[in-house]
C-alpha cells in the first residue's frame, strides 16, 4: 500500500475524518535510516494540500489527544524538523528520571517540559534547569522517605507491634 494511502487510513480510522476533510499533497518517512525492529518506527512527514485541513487534522488529534490505531499510540506534531527533533531528545534524561520516580510528565510541542510536583505545576524549556530541579526536589525527597522509613523500621524502634 503506498505511504499515502496508510496515512489517510490512520487519519479516517484514527481520527474519524472522512477523505474529503483532508487532501494529502505528499508524505514521505524521514531520511533516518531504518530503526531495529524493537525499536519505533521512523517519522512520517505529511504536506497537505491546504493549509486548512492541515489545522483540521491538528485540531482533531489535539481533541483526542493522539491518535489510537491498531493498538498503538501514535502522535502528530507540526513541522518537525531535525533541529526541533534535536531539541525534544534533549530531555530524555530528565524524563527517564520521572518516569522513575513515578511522575507523570508530558513534552509539549515544541519542546516545553511540563509536570506537576506537590500540586505546582511546572514548565521547563531548559533540560538542564528541568534535571536540577529533579534531582534537588525530587531525588532528593525520596532519598529523604527511604532514609526515614529506614530509621523507623531498622532497629525495632519507632515500630508498633
Amino acid at each position: 500500500m503506498p505511504l499515502a494511502n496508510y496515512v489517510q487510513k490512520i487519519l479516517s480510522d484514527g481520527l474519524e475524518l472522512n477523505g474529503g476533510e483532508y487532501e494529502i499533497e505528499r508524505c514521505h518517512r524521514s531520511l533516518a535510516p531504518r530503526p531495529d525492529p524493537d525499536k519505533p518506527p521512523r517519522i512520517i512527514l505529511v504536506r497537505f494540500l491546504k493549509y486548512i485541513a492541515r489545522e483540521k487534522v491538528l485540531a482533531a488529534a489535539k481533541k483526542k489527544k493522539g491518535i489510537q490505531w491498531d493498538g498503538c499510540r501514535l502522535s502528530l506534531f507540526e513541522d518537525m524538523t531535525k533541529e526541533r527533533s534535536a531539541r525534544r531528545k534533549v530531555f530524555s534524561p530528565v524524563m527517564k528520571m520521572l518516569w522513575q520516580h513515578q511522575v507523570k510528565h508530558t513534552l509539549a510541542h515544541p519542546a516545553i517540559l511540563r509536570f506537576t510536583w506537590r500540586g505546582q505545576r511546572l514548565s521547563f524549556t531548559d533540560a538542564k534547569e528541568a534535571e536540577s530541579f529533579v534531582r534537588e526536589h525530587i531525588e532528593s525527597a525520596e532519598d529523604d522517605e527511604t532514609t526515614t522509613s529506614r530509621q523507623t523500621t531498622g532497629d525495632g524502634e519507632g515500630t508498633s507491634c
